[in-house]
């Protein structure tokens, strides 16, 4: 195998196992799979720079009791991958606190064996608007008229 493609298979297995079990302890590993000067793209939010995708994480992750992602998927390219998952997490206060669990996938572009680039694609009303009270009826009710 070609050492580039070694290096950016050592970035995506450095990924997966970051998220794997994604909690405020996991965040100290940032600098070893995350550029300096990363961009991060989600339906919530987009953020430049090491310091902010930290913060960022640690601010969405400040109620969160658990989150997991499971990847079904990983097709790596020359300069990146795509990478199919599931995330399931806990938050006291949406759906009462039981697991929730969101399918995803996430694009990441490499630069000098760490990720300088990662958009992630889910959809926000089965993460968010589907499980707070209230909200959540009138999401699914118009959720269901759109299905035929």
């Amino acid at each position: 195998m070609h050492t580039k493609h070694v290096i950016e298979h050592e970035v995506t297995q450095k990924v997966v196992g970051f998220y794997q079990d994604f909690s405020m302890a996991s965040l100290a590993s940032l600098p070893a799979i995350y550029a300096a000067e990363v961009e991060f793209v989600d339906p919530v939010h987009v953020t430049h720079g090491l310091d902010n995708l930290h913060s960022y994480f640690a601010n969405t992750m400040q109620n969160v009791t658990h989150c997991t992602f499971t990847f079904s998927q990983i097709t790596e390219s020359d300069d990146g991958a795509f990478l199919v998952w599931e995330m399931v997490f806990k938050h006291p206060k949406m759906k009462g606190g039981k697991a929730i669990s969101v399918p995803g996938v996430s694009q990441l572009k490499y630069q000098d064996g760490k990720v300088s680039w990662q958009r992630d694609y889910y959809d926000m009303g089965a993460m968010i608007y589907e499980n707070i009270p209230v909200i959540g009826k009138v999401v699914k009710s118009i959720k269901q008229r759109l299905i035929p």
